[in-house]
């Protein structure tokens, strides 16, 4: 007995640094919110911040202000206040705690005079410019500042929060108009972290934002950054099947190909400059090159691997982002070098698009027609198809002025919780699928697509007996041929009237799909209709209506594309081997999430993903979505191997 109790206790001792909380902690605001409807998107806000600080290596963990105990934990050295408003005494007290314990805050926008005090600063007032047309576009930093911090930051607002450091404090970078107009102060050093007076965001400049981040969270830490090196380069070894890019070289370096050979030079001179850092200390310096390390190094394994054969090879555009590059031609080039057969480009939605559409003008000076028109164009002499993609019940961007004729007419549907609230429009109210179907055919008639292709086909994915709508209990009732119900209670998850309200909702998303199919057919007989569908079938005929087998054997749509996004293969190998039935596999493109909410797929991990898809003979595989990261990253490695000569 005594024996097995010292073999527990040596086994916990040795897996409690497994069990360590993360050294750095991101808590975002929800008891300390000021706006309950914001939860969900503050939320994910903090995700994203972590997904790029573990990127680079540092251990970054999510936490809900209500777990803020957990979150300062003894382990953690860093605190990122992710629009902490009004922040409880016992919040306050827990920071003040952690700050005299020696541990750092960083806090990303808040407008709290008690959080402004604790951390020496002083909140004035909001700051507009004059002009009409200006903007505040970007923060200017000052030297010296923390190691990698850029020059500027570029980021776009109307008004800002003019703030002033107290005792001890340092601005380190102040906003600049776009007639570069100086203005209040954006970041302040103070003794015990950082103030920021913004939000930053993932979605503009993804390499930018990893790095002013981390530059804040880690600052002069050496540990920290000692940390993401460290953790960095035990996870490229353990990528390598010879556990190291020495190995690696040994093995490959007789290699007759001479692309491989040049990336493996490249490889070992990379790995080189990352030992001198090692051995010097220099771990800030190492993390960046130990990025572009992965990055060769996916490329590597991606060429030893060899080209990747499929039909379609497609990438989701969202905010149709390569319409408003400057080199459009080269854009396009860079797709076609890289395989590229197909585009979907984000157009638009009910209440709004990014051209102006029937019955919905747009100002002239806001317009993309002229950019869109070229883009188009420069598609279609290159072999590319483009497709129209609509968010098409989707009523979560709507302006309000829209929403609220839509409600009138018994439209919608909506839903509330302490964390989210849902704005959708009703797939059973013949008008809805009227309004998708004139957009979509305007889209192609106007523009010249290729095809359209709807997104958010499918009821939202919210507790149904939550939801109200106009009219759908007594449409419901009518299907089911009841003469009472207990609306709430009975088609709960648990329900007696569940499945026959399940297999209803799937009726009236098909019947929406089948109404616009066919009027888009109809007007225009050649272009191809598909639609983003929920990767597991038939869970998702349950939870939002979407029978897509249903569609596929009826003829609904030519193709579609379910959202595989996961960092997990063996997930998503179950998700293609589904989908890859003889039946249908191909008119299934397999969507893969390189850099969704569910997570950031390196490049070998897209690589996998795309050749298991080939492996099981689907159509082919759609990337979501196109922004900084795919670009500088994923497409060159697809040039690489797919331009005949790949080794």
């Amino acid at each position: 007995m005594l024996r097995k109790l010292l073999f527990f206790f040596v086994f916990l001792f040795l897996a409690m640094p497994l069990l360590r909380t993360a050294e750095v902690a991101i808590i975002y605001g929800e008891d300390s919110l000021r706006n309950k409807k914001e939860v969900s998107f503050v939320a994910r806000r903090a995700k994203g911040m972590s997904r790029y600080l573990q990127r680079i290596g540092l251990t970054a963990e999510v936490f809900s202000d209500k777990n803020f105990k957990d979150a300062l934990s003894q382990d953690c050295k860093t605190a990122s206040l992710i629009m902490c408003q009004n922040p409880s005494k016992e919040f306050l007290a827990g920071i003040n705690s952690f700050v005299g314990r020696g541990g750092k805050v960083c806090v990303f926008y808040s407008d709290s005079p008690a959080l402004a005090q604790t951390m020496g600063i002083q909140i004035d007032k909001f700051v507009k410019l004059d002009g009409k047309e200006e903007w505040w576009e970007r923060i200017v930093f000052a030297w010296p500042r923390p190691v990698h911090m850029p020059e500027s930051y570029s980021h776009k607002l109307t008004s800002v929060l003019q703030v002033t450091p107290q005792k001890g404090g340092k601005v380190l970078g102040n906003w600049e108009s776009s007639s570069k107009t100086k203005g209040p102060a954006a970041v302040i050093e103070v003794p015990n972290g950082f103030w920021i007076g913004f939000l930053p965001s993932e979605y503009a400049n993804q390499s930018d934002y990893t790095y002013f981040v981390a530059s804040i969270v880690c600052g002069k830490d050496k540990s920290l950054w000692r940390s993401a090196a460290q953790n960095l380069r035990k996870e490229i070894n353990e990528s390598i099947p010879q556990k190291s890019v020495s190995a690696l070289y040994e093995k490959y370096k007789h290699t007759p190909y001479p692309k491989v050979k040049q990336k493996l030079d490249v490889l070992r001179n990379i790995n080189s400059e990352i030992d001198i850092c090692f051995s010097k200390g220099l771990f800030a310096k190492a993390v960046p090159e130990l990025c572009k390390l992965r990055k060769e190094l996916d490329i590597t394994q991606a060429l030893l691997d060899g080209p990747v054969k499929l039909k379609v090879v497609a990438a989701w555009d969202k905010s149709t982002v390569l319409a408003h590059t400057k080199n459009k031609k080269a854009a396009v080039e860079k797709l076609k070098a890289a395989g590229v057969t197909d585009v979907y480009m984000e157009m638009a939605a009910p209440g709004w698009g990014r051209v102006s559409l029937p019955n919905l003008p747009l100002p002239k000076d806001k317009s993309r027609e002229k950019d869109l028109r070229e883009m188009i164009a420069l598609y279609k002499a290159a072999g590319i198809r483009t497709h129209a993609w609509i968010y098409s019940l989707s009523g979560e961007y709507m302006p309000q002025a829209n929403w609220d004729v839509y409600k009138k007419r018994g439209m919608t549907i909506e839903g509330e919780s302490e964390k989210t609230t849902i704005r959708w429009l009703n797939p059973n109210h013949p008008d809805v699928a009227k309004i998708i179907s004139d957009t979509a055919i305007y889209l192609v008639k106007t523009y010249g697509f290729d095809g359209v292709h709807l997104d958010y086909v499918r009821y939202p994915d919210f507790p149904a007996n939550d939801l109200k709508s106009v009219n759908d209990k007594a449409k419901f009732m009518q299907y089911a041929k009841l003469k009472q119900i207990d609306w709430s209670k009975d088609i709960a998850i648990d329900g007696k009237h569940r499945q026959q309200y399940d297999k209803w909702r799937s009726k009236n998303v098909a019947g929406f799909v089948r109404s616009v199919g066919t009027s888009l057919k109809k007007a225009v007989p050649n272009v191809t209709f598909s639609t983003a569908v929920f990767g597991e079938h038939p869970k998702c005929v349950n939870t939002v209506g979407q029978d897509w087998y249903t569609w596929l054997d009826e003829g609904l749509v030519d193709f579609v594309v379910p959202m595989n996004y996961t960092t997990d293969m063996n997930y998503y190998r179950e998700l293609v081997s589904v989908q890859s039935n003889p039946k249908y596999r191909d008119r299934v493109v397999s969507g893969i999430g390189v850099n969704s909410f569910e997570g950031l797929l390196n490049v070998t991990q897209v690589f996998h993903q795309l050749r298991f898809a080939g492996f099981k003979k689907l159509r082919g595989i759609s990337l979501y979505s196109y922004e900084e990261y795919l670009e500088a990253e994923v497409l060159p490695a697809l040039e690489l191997i797919n331009d005949g000569k790949s080794k």
